[in-house]
């Protein structure tokens, strides 16, 4: 927890007239509108936590589920339009369980594309630009450059809301917070009174962030979204990013706070908060004293936890952000570079309920970024090596690519590589009017001004893309020996005591496969229907003839079954 002396900084900052800066305030306003009323728009506004199609802020909403019901391409993708773009969307390494601040999503408002765009990071300054588009042709409509350099945007109400970087922990640059005329970048307001100001969402009429995470100067705030003056402040609750639901704010760090007053409601240390849907919070946690990650569901009112389910992957393996919704949470696992059998990116279903998880895809690229999910499918995106050139070599052979997974199934739909001048890598896809808006960067840099970005937009096509934009012919490969179910039971099947009636366990964990079972399938009652997953099931003996219990486990990519048949003896 950051240290008391932090409570000797500003608790609220006072006004400013114009829109220059005015010297030792850390603040430039512009004149206040005496017009103080909230409002709300499909923009990301007051409560805006559901998945209405819109894409208005950070992993989408206020609750930071990742998810819309807009649709995406269909039945397979190609190009729309693309354009350079003067600078990078993003900067250094994939997701991690930190929050992924150095990729940018585009946002939408309004029929306006938003993107921030970093130009130069060095090792004490940082720059950058917010520019708005017409998202269906690619047109500037405006561009404002001075400011450091910008995350994701938050738009709501015709205003554009956005925290600018300090180049890694360097407390020689202060980071600020923005707020600029959605219709023309003009710069309504500034807060540059803290450090390293977190993503800010707007929702209950205030506008929410966090500051300062990685300094003893940190805290967590609600701003009046007209003025930027502070409306609370908790400095005893430190994050790097914030997510609400119905009258709540969560920190990602694990703390639950009254979204009216600040007040904690509930915390859960070593946890993070993520995303919030129908009444629970989802979130991951690195495990303590061993590789991998847990994913959590918490009951959103007062953090009783309601499962925890786990991902045994290597210590120096990473996991995306959650995504929320349709009754599914879906991660990205990372586990190296996909030069072996070994090493594989997997995407993740997990049932929002129960924690058990639905199913696996293994694919063999390198995925950057977070899932996203748009009207029953997945988006994903990151880079291949095409399978004429199956070793990754020079990094001339990546390919960037982005994968459309079934949500409810877990099998492919198509996949798209791009084309590009450059060695690139795809980011985190944004879904909006049928159209996907992915960004591609070069490969890993430190600094902005060695990189650059292309926007790509992709729409519907009824032709399957050809061979130089698709993976492998869109067939699996499979790396992998076939997986071996097995079941046990308990008591004994053959058992002479066993009666109509009497209950028996049967366990599937024993199965094998070289790389690991990534799901467990039963039919309980012989109909040729899954209706239960997890390791084990109990069965009850029938009281007239048997019945056939199947278990299905995959790895992935194949799958392999066994069956018993239960009766009384």
């Amino acid at each position: 927890m950051p240290e008391d002396s932090r409570r000797t900084f500003l608790k609220t900052v006072g006004l400013a007239t114009g829109a220059a800066t005015v010297s030792g305030t850390g603040m430039v306003l512009a004149q206040q509108n005496d017009d103080s009323s909230e409002s709300s728009d499909e923009s990301g506004g007051d409560d805006a936590t559901g998945h209405g199609g819109g894409w208005t802020t950070f992993r989408g909403d206020s609750a930071r589920t990742g998810a819309t019901d807009a649709s995406g391409p269909s039945p397979y993708a190609t190009t729309d339009w693309s354009m350079d773009i003067d600078g990078t969307t993003r900067l250094g390494g994939r997701s991690t369980n930190d929050v992924d601040r150095s990729q940018i999503e585009p946002v939408f408002a309004d029929g306006t594309m938003y993107l921030g765009v970093k130009t130069d990071t060095g090792t004490y300054a940082s720059d950058g630009y917010v520019v708005a588009y017409d998202p269906d042709t690619g047109d500037e409509l405006w561009k404002q450059t001075d400011m450091g350099a910008p995350d994701t945007p938050t738009v709501s109400d015709g205003t554009l809301y956005f925290a600018t970087e300090t180049p890694g922990n360097n407390y020689k640059e202060r980071g600020a917070l923005y707020a600029l005329d959605a219709s023309d970048g003009s710069i309504l307001w500034k807060r540059d009174d803290h450090f390293q100001w977190a993503n800010p969402l707007v929702a209950n009429g205030r506008v929410y962030t966090a500051y300062g995470h990685f300094s003893n100067d940190s805290g967590t705030v609600a701003l009046d979204p007209k003025s930027g003056e502070t409306a609370w402040e908790n400095t005893d609750v430190y994050t790097d990013e914030v997510s609400y639901a119905d009258g709540i704010l969560y920190a990602r760090t694990g703390t639950a706070l009254n979204a009216d007053d600040g007040t904690v409601l509930w915390n859960r240390e070593l946890s993070s908060l993520e995303a919030v849907s129908d009444g629970i919070v989802y979130g991951s946690r690195e495990r303590d004293g061993e590789p991998g990650f847990d994913i959590l569901a918490y009951a959103a009112a007062d953090g009783e936890e309601k499962w925890n389910t786990s991902f045994d992957i290597e210590s120096d393996d990473q996991i995306s952000n959650v995504v929320v919704g349709e009754g599914g949470v879906y991660v990205l696992t990372y586990a190296g570079y996909p030069d072996g059998a070994n090493d594989h990116q997997k995407l993740h279903a997990i049932d929002a309920k129960t924690g058990d998880i639905d199913w696996t895809y293994r694919t063999l690229a390198f995925t950057y970024g977070d899932p996203t999910l748009a009207d029953g499918t997945v988006y994903f995106g990151g880079k291949f090596t095409p399978a004429s050139e199956p070793d990754p070599g020079p990094p001339a052979h990546y390919k960037t690519v982005v994968y459309a997974v079934d949500a409810a199934s877990g099998e492919r739909k198509w996949t798209y590589m791009m084309d590009g001048d450059r060695i690139r890598t795809s980011s985190t896809p944004v879904v909006r009017d049928g159209k996907l808006y992915v960004s591609t960067y070069e490969l890993d840099g430190e600094y902005a001004k060695y990189v650059s970005s292309q926007l790509f937009v992709l729409e519907s096509t009824d032709e399957a893309p050809d061979a130089d934009h698709r993976i492998a012919n869109d067939k699996v490969v499979d790396p992998n020996e076939q997986p071996t179910a097995h079941i046990e039971s308990s008591p004994d099947l053959d058992s002479r005591t066993l009666e109509a009636g009497d209950e028996v366990t049967l366990d599937g964990s024993n199965s094998t496969d070289d790389d690991g079972v990534v799901s467990y399938k039963w039919d309980t009652d012989g109909d040729g229907t899954f209706d239960a997953t997890g390791e084990t099931v109990t069965v009850t003996v029938p009281r007239c003839g048997s019945v056939k219990v199947t278990l299905e486990v995959s790895d992935g990519y194949n799958a392999d079954k066994a069956s018993v048949t239960i009766s009384a003896n």
